[in-house]
This record gives C-alpha cells, sequence and structure tokens, in this order.
C-alpha cells in the first residue's frame, strides 16, 4: 500500500474509525495506535517505525501533519486505499478505535497531555519547537497502559459509571478488555 508507516496506519483509522474524523483527532489516534503497536509488538507490520514530536496541542507524526495540514478542522474523507494488516494487528487497532474513537477531537488533545511521552518531551518554554517522542519511551508507557491493569482514559471516563469523582472504578485486564467493555456499555 505504501512505504510510509504514519501515512498507513493514518488510512487505515481513518477507514476504521466511526463518525467523522478531523486532522487534530487523526494525529491523536495515530499515537494510540502506533502506542498499540509497540506494546503489543507489530510495530514491523506498520512498516516500521513512526516519529512524533510533542507539539503544543499533543503529540503529531510529522508525516501525517505534511498530508494532512490543509484540511484545517474538516472532517477527513475516507482513503481509497489502506494497508491489509493481519487479524491480530487490526484487532488491536480496533481496539484503540473503540476506546480512544469516542473522544471529541479536543478530548484527545487533552487525554494526550496526560500521558507521560508527551509530558516528558514537551518543553512549554519552546511549544513550537516540538522535541521528538522517544520510541522506548511510547513503548515503556503503552505497555504500562494498554497491557495490564487497564482502566477507562480520564476524558472518556467523565460522566461515566467507569469513574467515581473521576477515579477510576473500573480496571480492565488488558486493551481489549476494555474494549469490549466499551462495546458492550
Amino acid at each position: 500500500m505504501t512505504d510510509r508507516p504514519a501515512i498507513g496506519l493514518a488510512h487505515w483509522l481513518l477507514r476504521h474509525a466511526e463518525g467523522p474524523v478531523t486532522h487534530l483527532k487523526l494525529q491523536k489516534l495515530c499515537f494510540y495506535g502506533y502506542g498499540a503497536a509497540l506494546a503489543f509488538g507489530f510495530e514491523s507490520e506498520l512498516g516500521g517505525p513512526i516519529r512524533f514530536r510533542a507539539w503544543q496541542h499533543g503529540p503529531v507524526s510529522p508525516e501525517v501533519w505534511r498530508a494532512y495540514r490543509g484540511s484545517g478542522s474538516a472532517p477527513l474523507p475516507e482513503p481509497d486505499r489502506w494497508p491489509a494488516y493481519s487479524e491480530t494487528t487490526r484487532s488491536h487497532l480496533a481496539d484503540v478505535v473503540s476506546v480512544y474513537g469516542r473522544l471529541s477531537p479536543w478530548q484527545l488533545r487533552q487525554q494526550s497531555h496526560l500521558e507521560r511521552p508527551w509530558r516528558e518531551a514537551f518543553d512549554p518554554d519552546a511549544p513550537r519547537a516540538g522535541a521528538v517522542i522517544a520510541a522506548d519511551t511510547i513503548r515503556a508507557h503503552f505497555v504500562e497502559k494498554y497491557v495490564a491493569d487497564t482502566t477507562v482514559p480520564e476524558y472518556l471516563g467523565r460522566g461515566s459509571s467507569f469513574v467515581l469523582d473521576g477515579l477510576p472504578v473500573a480496571r480492565f485486564e488488558n486493551l481489549h478488555a476494555l474494549a469490549n467493555a466499551l462495546r458492550n456499555a
């Protein structure tokens, strides 16, 4: 499909997300999707590493930014083509879409600001510099977040039965268990 892993991932997410997806939302879905790739070990199936930078509005793939920068806040069109990932990869990415796709673009932006990889790389004194977010930092964070003792994202849990007074009341075995609970809620 493409020798550009970031664009392939973006196309897959655009194709499989429900409802309209803006550039801001796509950037964050790519970040969470890539986090799953690193946590569950399918980065190579994406075609290789994807670089993210810590920009003012959260993690950004410069390659995806270049491809969609002219779209503003308009919904992006569904791509004509997307990668044919394995069933396992599709399952993990579908879980990401099921959980994080429920958030609005601005909620995703806010949620990404709570994530350790962005917080550690972002420099508030140089908000437009966009330091590279290390893949090892992304991997370690999402192994912790997705692989065991998973909770509902803070911005999704607001007002839901999964959270009480801002604290998670439900914990899940992993990202897949959380996604299934949300699909059945």
